[in-house]
């Protein structure tokens, strides 16, 4: 039971983490500061600062680089 929990507890952080690093990308490709917006990811209740940021981002983001040709 132990080993379960411990599990748990280590997908919730790999969680925790990769939806942090997710927010601060896409801020920044939607031309928002990446550091704020993870403070407030980490200040505030976590899940519920996550589907915030995925309600009041805004809607255009940075147009994709084309590659250059040589």
């Amino acid at each position: 039971m132990r080993i379960l929990a411990t599990l748990l507890m280590l997908a919730l952080v790999g969680l925790f983490i990769y939806s942090l690093v997710w927010a601060y990308a896409d801020a920044e490709a939607r031309g928002k500061p990446g550091w704020l917006v993870v403070l407030l990811l980490v200040l505030l209740a976590w899940p519920g600062s996550l589907v915030l940021w995925l309600l009041i981002r805004p809607e255009d983001a940075l147009p994709a680089r084309k590659p250059r040709r040589l």
